[in-house]
């Protein structure tokens, strides 16, 4: 080992001593951050900043290629171009040390420019909330998740070792290391990106004329990417690291066999021999490293990529089997993308067998999309999978994926679907299963499990608003003959999107003829206009008796109207009376209207005879706010997989903090304005965008709270009052009224839990970017219907319920987007692309002048002699 560490020594010095490496270095982390915080996401990180380096490492490890070419072209092509090779294998060091020593030294060199990079998860920390009252308890990393960077350094590592013994076997057939290089940087950069599965279909295109299935079979020979991304993300398996190790070994053998056969008979035939040999060793490993995990440790936060402890429970306390039938087109009539898809599947199918107890099985059945394409049925008597096939063919059908032929894009069809059965129940379907959806696999059977099992869903009473035709125009439609519109209903995409995570949702509209149900879990109040005592009454009553209540509500809408060339604005007030209620408990709802300085715009959909019209309305009012980054409790459940909330015409809450305390409830802030707004008391009357402007007096911009959680013992506001009456209701025409129900009267003083926002509008379907769509829906578009559910689910008192919500949240952890708008964005910009370079120009220069000094200082030695 002393000996190769004097090879170490000698060529690590090389690097530093003249400009290469400098130049090596600064170049790379110009390009790896120029593409990574600029050009990977199609914006600047500084305008959408993404707490992750994922992306960050796929450049890093693209550019790396052209880096590590660079690094070991020089090792051992240099020696023979300057004839001192055959002088270092007559020195008395064994071959082995000679590597090692080189390895050793680029190896260093690689790790030096791979620390440099660090300032980027710096700036991602700085630029987390740490100090923040509301996220006090995310710790010193805020929202970076640092497990995933820390895996992907070690991943890193692991890829350049690799990287640096290729390009130093490759370095040492050669005697020009321009020819190295060559070589080297375009093999490193395409083995990197044949795993993608893009480049791999692209690939397997050409190569399968020649042979089935040998695009795949080269791509999991040489394809590095996959093993890389395991360890990017998070997931850090056995199997990759064994991956990388071998063929670093391979590499690193073969360089000093290579060195060894200098003047050996036959030594050519023999090397030519021990590369076929070790080329085989390597591929019999990818092969077995793709069949088994070697185990795993899940380093992410929320151990995303383990099977939890509520699957484990569900499954445990089943008193019957599961069974689960996966029905898949065989691989080769997959896209080559997805040639790994029924790998993944029964990965993740057999981990939960494995933690089952042997309650949970599962059967894979190939079914090619032929006779869906033809219109015939598919039956085979000598097959004894045909009855089960039949019967699932009728519940899980094809379905087209585009599919890159050449210059064209085609459907193919294709299966991918799951039943779950239980017992004598109805089975339940996963219709489609793709890439994407595998790694939220395991909440959707398990929801369908629970589902199965459960004897009675959660009740979910939801009041929201639908605006009824007026009486006297409907009186007038009946009267010319024409069809009486139906009510329009703005909320209606509330009550599904709840439904799907297996509650019952009754719609009442909190009446005499529509009250509240006699018996429900959790009440949702959306939007309330002008509550008369009766509905105040009965929903202080849910939070006096301890029932869980969700409440969204703001004290004004508006309308936009043109005046002449601009717009403006009228306020229509709504006497919603919550605070008749909240307040005994130290919370109210503000009137004014929250302004923000940082507001953007507003784009309405509008249902038309001619479909959804978009109606977009510019920023100038300071009405229309995204609230982000810190502003958001990112690690409360209420807001997970939430990237933002926009925030429309809402108000803000006055929080009593002495009465809060009295009253001794809980309280935790879950959403806040962003730092720079103020509140506007706006008239009944058009407003013009002077009368709103921000305030000059800076000092008066800060942060409000929005959005709460409250917990506890709640007041009873009608205390020594009697029950108020149900004021009389008009008939609508044409529809009789309902019968009375009897409202049970009774209070029992229970601790409950109260979630209060201060806007309605984030619920509404006009607000939405676009119309939420059931069967595609986008988490972007909808994100305020998603946070009702997460609020649904966290009051839920069925516990199993709200563990099963997490565990959706786990499985798809949403892109977290920082709030940096008051952050030193100049200096992190200058970190990454100024200061380091600067560091690396000086350290340069001042080697120059220090051998400059040196070489002076011999030559006065010499001329003193």
């Amino acid at each position: 080992m002393k000996q190769a560490l004097t090879i170490f020594r000698r060529e690590l010095k090389a690097y530093f001593t003249g400009p290469v490496g400098y130049i090596f270095i600064f170049v790379f982390l110009l390009f790896v951050n120029f593409f990574s915080l600029y050009v990977m996401r199609g914006k600047s990180f500084f305008e959408m900043p993404i707490a992750g380096m994922r992306e960050y490492f796929h450049i890093f490890a693209g550019i790396a290629a052209f880096l590590v070419a660079a690094i070991t072209m020089r090792a051992w092509s240099e020696e023979r171009r300057e004839n001192t090779f055959e002088m270092l294998l007559t020195l008395p060091m064994k071959p082995y040390a000679l590597v090692l020593g080189k390895f050793m030294a680029c190896f260093s060199f690689y790790l030096i420019t791979l620390a440099l990079t660090l300032t980027v998860p710096m700036m991602m920390v700085a630029f987390s909330p740490s100090g923040n009252e509301a996220l006090s308890e995310t710790g010193f990393w805020g929202l970076l998740d640092i497990g995933p960077v820390v895996s992907g350094y070690a991943g890193a590592v692991l890829l350049g070792a690799l990287f640096i013994s290729f390009g130093m076997f490759i370095s040492s057939l050669c005697k020009d290391q321009i020819v190295a290089f060559v070589l080297t940087a375009p093999a490193l950069f395409f083995a990197f990106m044949l795993g993608i599965p893009r480049t791999q279909e692209t690939m397997s295109k050409f190569l399968d004329r020649f042979g089935e299935n040998l695009g795949e079979d080269i791509g999991a020979f040489v394809g590095i990417f996959s093993h890389f991304d395991t360890m990017a993300s998070g997931l850090v398996r056995g199997a990759d690291i064994l991956f990388f190790l071998v063929w670093i070994a391979i590499f690193i053998i073969l360089n000093i066999i290579g060195n060894e056969r200098r003047g050996r008979t036959n030594a050519n035939v023999m090397f030519a021999l021990s590369i076929v040999m070790m080329l085989v060793i390597g591929a019999v490993s990818n092969r077995l490293f793709m069949k088994s995990d070697f185990g795993r440790l899940d380093v992410t936060e929320d151990h995303r990529y383990t099977v939890d402890e509520i699957t484990s429970k569900i499954l445990s306390r089943l008193d019957d089997t599961v069974s689960v039938k996966y029905i898949v087109s065989p691989s080769n009539k997959l896209p080559p993308e997805l040639h790994q898809l029924e790998t993944s599947v029964r990965d993740k199918l057999e981990s939960l067998k494995m933690v089952s107890g042997g309650k949970f099985i599962y059967t894979v059945i190939h079914q090619e999309a032929i006779a869906e394409l033809t219109g015939e049925e598919e039956k085979k008597k000598d097959d004894p999978e045909s009855s089960i096939k039949e019967r699932l063919l009728k519940k899980i059908k094809p379905f087209p994926i585009e599919v890159n032929e050449g210059d064209s894009v085609t459907a193919k069809l294709i299966y991918s679907g799951i039943e779950i059965s239980y017992k004598t129940k109805e089975s339940e379907v996963i219709p489609q299963v793709l890439s994407g959806e595998v790694s939220r696999l395991e909440y959707d059977i398990i929801k369908y499990i629970d589902k199965m099992t459960r004897e009675k869903k959660p009740v979910v009473a939801l009041v929201a608003p639908i605006k009824e035709i007026d009486p006297q125009q409907a009186q007038i439609f009946m009267q010319l003959g024409r069809p009486v519109p139906p009510p329009d209903d703005e909320y209606e995409y509330l009550a599904p999107y709840i439904k799907q995570d297996n509650f019952d949702v009754k719609r009442v509209k909190l009446t005499k003829d529509d009250p509240l149900p006699a018996e429900f879990d959790v009440l949702v109040v959306v939007d309330p206009e002008e509550l008369n005592d009766r509905q105040l009454w009965e929903i202080n009553r849910a939070l006096v008796n301890g029932k869980p209540v969700f409440m969204a509500v703001q004290e004004q809408t508006f309308n936009y109207a043109m005046q002449g060339n601009s717009y403006g604005i009228q306020r229509k007030e709504i006497t919603t009376n919550v605070n008749r209620i909240l307040e005994p408990d130290g919370v109210t709802v503000g009137k004014d209207v929250l302004m923000d300085a940082d507001s953007t715009n507003l784009v309405q959909y509008t249902q038309t005879p001619f479909g959804w019209m978009p109606q977009p309305f510019p920023d100038w009012f300071h009405m229309h706010s995204v609230i982000k980054g810190d502003s958001l409790n990112f690690k409360h459940d209420v807001l997970q997989g939430i990237p933002q909330l926009r925030y429309v015409w809402g108000s803000t809450l006055s929080i009593n903090d002495e009465k809060i305390k009295q009253n001794k409830l809980a309280l935790t802030s879950i959403i806040n304005s962003g730092p720079n707004c103020w509140t506007a008391k706006l008239g009944a009357g058009v407003e013009k965008m002077s009368d709103i402007e921000a305030p000059e007096d800076k000092s008066k911009l800060k942060r409000f709270p929005l959005g709460i959680i409250l917990e506890g013992q709640f007041k009873d506001a009608f205390a020594g009052k009697s029950i108020p009456e149900w004021p009389a209701e008009p008939a609508s025409p044409g529809r009789p009224p309902k019968p009375p129900v009897n409202t049970p009267t009774d209070i029992t003083p229970a601790p409950g839990k109260l979630i209060l926002i201060a806007n309605a509008r984030i619920f509404n379907r006009n607000t939405l970017l676009e119309p939420v769509s059931l069967k595609n829906s986008q988490w972007t578009y909808a994100e305020g219907v998603f946070f009702l559910v997460n609020c649904v689910n966290y009051l839920n008192p069925n516990e199993d319920l709200r563990d099963i919500n997490k565990l959706k949240h786990k499985s798809y952890r949403a892109t977290v987007v920082m709030d940096i708008s008051d952050k030193n964005v100049d200096f992190w910009w200058a970190m990454q692309f100024v200061i380091p370079q600067l560091v690396i120009i000086v350290a340069g220069i001042g080697m120059v002048l220090y051998r400059k000094r040196r070489r002076e200082a011999y030559a006065e030695s010499l001329g003193a002699e």
